[in-house]
């Protein structure tokens, strides 16, 4: 089953308001979360939960390279 974008900014959106505290700007940490917290089984839609989920945690202007 494909999703598409909306619906994983509405499934990510879902999980960081039910959930405010679980998530970081770690996405490895965020992953076993997301894992966690939902029935998704595929890697691929997972994954883009995941990286939405992370990009929304971490500041504006900040990246990996920058530490």
């Amino acid at each position: 089953m494909s999703v598409d974008a909306t619906e994983v900014i509405d499934i990510s959106e879902r999980l960081l308001n039910q959930h405010p505290t679980v998530f970081t700007d770690d996405f490895e940490q965020n992953k076993a979360a997301v894992e966690r917290l939902t029935d998704i089984r595929t890697h691929h839609t997972l994954n883009r939960i995941t990286g939405h989920i992370t990009r929304q945690q971490t500041p504006r202007g900040e990246t990996d390279a920058d530490s």
